[in-house]
């Protein structure tokens, strides 16, 4: 009697670990912003885009493009509308680009810059209201203020799930939506050929809430860049994001991968064209809150 309620308490207790592991979590996808919020965004992007265009075996044009940003800065949000911040502050402790043809002088460290207007149309100014130079303009806009596609759902939307899930699940991205994200033409890419996921990977405890870590994995068949006709091309995107469930932390971590390589043709007065890919592009970013 005694082995048979011993073993009927391994199996309670096998069961009830069994029911928590199985826990349901729901993403809570009208999260918006509060003003107030301050917290460290931080981040690094890096490029090494390569082509090459031939006619027969001879070589009409090479590129070989290569860009690595990297900034840290205090962001305070001022003002608020709907969903999204129309007026912010943001005090830059460090700011560099690199690229092909040498390091950019920007000259932000230290310096704050006030941003004011809706996301994908934000103007950016000095606190002293002095204008910002070219390149400053295109580094802050670049890295906090993410065009808005036409047309194309909410990150939120497209990424977390609209029913309870729990850790270990996996449901598909809406293909037609994620090519609006990437804005690429109706004609770029054979959604029957390609897939895109999210991995539902862990949870945690941070900040007085729970955490979840999902796992990005898309593929891209490649049908066509600009005029030109790819032949099997693949764009492959891959990575994580952090992010609390119930939306209530400026907090996000993420670290993204995106490999493109394939060849194509064209015709060009009479003439086929090739063209060849080779990309290579990531990017990681951080917000974490600060008092």
């Amino acid at each position: 009697m005694n082995r048979i309620l011993a073993f009927a308490s391994a199996v309670a207790f096998v069961l009830g670990a069994s029911a928590a592991a199985q826990e349901t979590y729901t993403f809570n996808k009208d999260a918006v912003p509060q003003a107030g919020w301050k917290f460290l965004q931080s981040g690094a992007s890096k490029m090494d885009n390569r082509s090459e265009v031939k006619q027969g075996e001879q070589v009409l044009q090479q590129q070989d493009q290569k860009q690595e940003d990297e900034y840290a800065g205090v962001v305070e949000i001022l003002a608020v509308e709907g969903d999204e911040m129309t007026e912010g502050k943001i005090t830059f402790q460090t700011a560099t680009s690199k690229g092909s043809e040498g390091e950019k002088n920007l000259d932000l460290a230290g310096k704050t810059v006030i941003a004011k207007g809706k996301e994908g149309a934000r103007t950016f100014t000095f606190a002293d209201g002095s204008a910002l130079s070219a390149d400053q303009q295109a580094f802050v806009k670049e890295h906090f203020d993410e065009e808005k596609k036409e047309g194309a759902p909410e990150p939120e939307d497209l990424f977390f799930p609209d029913h309870p899930v729990s850790v270990g699940q996996c449901w598909d991205v809406p293909m037609e939506d994620l090519v609006k994200v990437f804005a690429m033409g109706p004609d770029a890419v054979d959604q029957s050929k390609s897939s895109a996921s999210v991995t539902f990977e862990s949870v945690s405890d941070q900040y007085g809430t729970k955490f979840a870590t999902l796992r990005l994995s898309v593929s891209f068949a490649i049908t066509k860049v600009e005029q030109i006709t790819m032949d099997d091309a693949k764009m492959v995107v891959s990575g994580t994001i952090e992010v609390p469930i119930d939306g209530s932390v400026p907090y996000e971590k993420m670290g993204i991968e995106m490999d493109f390589n394939g060849a194509g043709s064209v015709e060009q007065g009479g003439q086929k064209i090739t063209v060849t890919f080779q990309v290579q592009n990531s990017q990681t970013g951080t917000k974490v809150p600060v008092e």
